[in-house]
């Protein structure tokens, strides 16, 4: 009789220990394909936030020319460019 209580435990110990590792395996797959999916998302989205870039600095060198600025400054402001040369100045030490 105690061998066959001693297979019985062996046995249950066996099952519990093979669920275990079929509980983890199953959680694993799950963790995987979650991280994958998660992956998929993140390169999506870096790929946006790229082209968001690319366009904002396309926009900052379109507002930066030195021709419009002059636009802006002549019709808006009533600002003219100098007839003459800027004076240099030197100093000596």
């Amino acid at each position: 009789m105690g061998i066959k209580l001693k297979n019985k435990i062996f046995i249950f110990v066996l099952l519990i220990f093979l669920g275990t590792i079929i509980l983890l395996t199953v959680y694993n797959v799950v963790s995987i394909n979650q991280l994958a999916k998660d992956c998929v998302e993140l390169k999506g989205n870096l790929e946006s936030i790229k082209q968001e870039n690319i366009f904002l600095i396309n926009r900052v060198n379109e507002l930066e020319k030195p021709e419009r600025i002059i636009q802006i400054a002549n019709e808006s402001l009533n600002m003219n460019l100098p007839q003459k040369p800027a004076k240099e100045l030197s100093f000596d030490y």
